[in-house]
């Protein structure tokens, strides 16, 4: 009998036959008895151990997979296929580095092995080394243009390179291949995302979504897409699913903190709660740690909440610090020592911060960077500060802080902001020039913004759309000024706009200087607008910015300003309606353009 002849060559050929029509009717463990048998009676049989091992990686049973494919590239080290197997198991089993190694052993016998370029790849993209990823897809999608998986990967590395729209190029390549192409969708979301095509990410997650719906990082990415669109509860329901779909997840909870957090104070306290939670998971979460700080913020817990917002650098996608080469300040006696402050962020953010630079000039010398924009105004702020135009080259310095870090440094609390203002100053020459101007204007003079940087991702839910500032237009003895460039789509409002004569933002502030009243929605004229001292009044956002706390008309940062904020996501009528009252009522006298009544 066969069985009494274990090294016979027709019973080995004949286990390896039934082995692979089993193999390749999908039947794998009945396949693996075949292999295994067929091992015993051969043991150096290496087409055996390569193929149990394949069996073994299906049923991810990785250490197993690992020992027999191993054996296979010992037996028969110059089939490149074999050192392909052993890649792809390690890269199952999380070995980058083997992973690495098989497929570009796999290479040196087969370059044009489309499948093991690609798969190299993928192991570099996962080892955090997307350039030389780049290269190997490139070399996948020559060798098989028909290859979906290839295109995806390499839309996906596109992206982590920032290279957005090569990325949407390619993934769009991979779902013309592949129209159910899950990873490929999910990963142009988020592409779509980044570019501003909001609409469009959310078309591509509730596809990926729907392929996958046991997907929590599918059901993640499309709640993030909607919160960004302000369908908060829709957004929550998706990261709840999330949540139960991976509750050990750091991100889940994280997103869902964010979308909570963005709901008003009664769901301020689950926030919090939900980002604890992440952190608990993951100490090191980057979006966990920023979301909670902006929570405390609102509450005006601002030493905690200030220290949250530390790892805004860590998140994915945002810019790293810049080198400075020098030490970061953090807030001890300087001994002396020259400190540089740099601009980080937006403008707002840089004029917010602005006004605690003459105190640290008292401590030491200070060198200031600032957006060439500013730079006017940042000359008036003491006449010890040296001011440099961002991009100029630098004098020497010992210490460094970018501007938004200098609450944290300071060790800020809400009772420490300081509440003199102005603390920024326009030329006095253009000023006058202005004054003479507008002089002419009849009634109240109102300087409006209605919209901000489109780049900004919560730009559509600060800006507001124009055809709803109707109500502004009712109100008689008012004359608007455009305090930002394009007035298309406005209602008639008597808007004067000069902005083509307003090139940096010292020449807005000399023309703000001028006005009775700024009307503007969160931008960098708000706060300019404060900083200079002047009546201001905010339309604010629902889920408000940290630096406007979470409730009341009063702002901390600025005594001049009101805010009216949207009763409801997405309300602008409601906001718009309360600040045409308050204007009938500044014109006919019955309270003052400032905030107090």
């Amino acid at each position: 009998m066969i069985a009494d002849a274990p090294t016979d060559t027709l019973l080995a050929d004949t286990l390896l036959d039934q082995g692979l029509t089993l193999h390749r009717a999908g039947r794998l463990e009945e396949a693996g008895r075949c292999y295994r048998a067929l091992l015993a009676a051969a043991p150096g049989h290496a087409d055996g151990s390569h193929l149990l091992g394949l069996v073994e990686h299906a049923a991810g049973r990785h250490a197993a997979a690992l020992t027999h494919l191993r054996a296979a590239v010992r037996l028969r080290p110059e089939v490149a296929n074999f050192h392909a197997s052993l890649g792809t198991a390690s890269l199952a089993a999380g070995d980058l580095a083997a992973a690495e190694a098989g497929f570009r052993a796999a290479l040196g016998r087969e370059p044009g092995n489309a499948d093991a370029w690609a798969n190299l790849g993928l192991a570099l993209l996962r080892d955090a080394r997307p350039a030389e990823a780049e290269a190997a897809l490139r070399a996948a999608v020559r060798l098989a243009p028909s290859a979906a998986d290839a295109r995806g990967n390499l839309g996906a590395c596109l992206h982590r390179l920032g290279r957005l729209d090569e990325a949407a190029a390619a993934l769009r390549a991979a779902l013309r291949l592949d129209p159910g192409h899950e990873p490929a969708l999910a990963c142009l979301g988020l592409v779509l995302e980044a570019l501003g095509e909001v609409e469009d990410a959310e078309a591509c997650h509730r596809a990926a979504l729907a392929l996958r719906p046991d997907s929590a990082a599918n059901a993640t990415n499309l709640g993030n897409v909607l919160r960004v669109l302000g369908r908060f509860d829709e957004a929550e329901a998706l990261l709840r699913r999330a949540v139960r779909l991976r509750p050990d997840a750091a991100d889940s909870w994280a997103n869902l903190g964010a979308v909570l957090a963005a709901q008003g104070r009664l769901a301020a306290a689950e926030a919090e709660a939900c980002c604890q939670r992440a952190l608990r998971l993951d100490p090191g979460h980057a979006e966990a740690h920023t979301t909670l700080g902006t929570v405390q913020l609102l509450a005006g817990r601002m030493p905690e909440g200030f220290a949250g917002l530390e790892w805004r650098w860590r998140r994915q996608g945002f810019a790293p610090p810049r080198a400075m080469g020098v030490p970061r300040w953090d807030g001890a006696p300087r001994g002396g020592r020259t400190l540089l402050l740099h601009a980080e962020q937006g403008l707002g953010d840089s004029i917010q911060m602005l006004r605690f630079v003459p105190m640290l000039a008292k401590a030491g010398p200070v060198v200031l960077e600032v957006p060439a924009t500013l730079r006017g105004l940042a000359d008036g702020l003491d006449p010890r500060v040296r001011v440099v135009t961002a991009g100029a080259a630098l004098p020497p310095v010992d210490l460094h802080c970018p501007l938004p870090s200098l609450p944290h440094a300071l060790g800020l609390t809400l009772a420490d902001i300081p509440e003199d203002v102005p603390y920024l100053r326009p030329d006095p020459a253009a000023v006058a020039g202005w004054a003479a101007r507008v002089a002419g204007l009849p009634g109240r003079r109102v300087g409006l913004v209605w919209a901000g940087n489109p780049a900004y991702a919560a730009d559509r839910r600060r800006s507001i759309p124009p055809a709803l500032l109707a109500p502004l237009g009712a109100v008689g003895g008012v004359s608007f000024v455009s305090l930002q460039r394009g007035a298309e789509g406005l209602p008639d409002l008597a808007l004067h706009d000069w902005t083509d004569e307003l090139a940096t933002l010292g020449d807005t502030a000399a023309l703000v200087s001028c006005l009775d009243l700024v009307i503007a929605v969160d931008t960098a004229v708000a706060h300019l607008a404060g900083a200079l001292g002047r009546p201001v009044w905010l339309l604010n956002r629902f889920d408000s910015d940290w630096r406007w706390l979470r409730e009341g008309a009063r702002c901390p940062w600025y005594p001049t300003l009101l805010q009216f904020r949207q009763p409801e996501p997405g309300d602008w009528a409601a906001a718009v309606a309360d600040v045409a009252s308050r204007l009938a009522r500044c014109v006919a006298g019955e309270v003052a353009a400032e905030i107090a009544d």
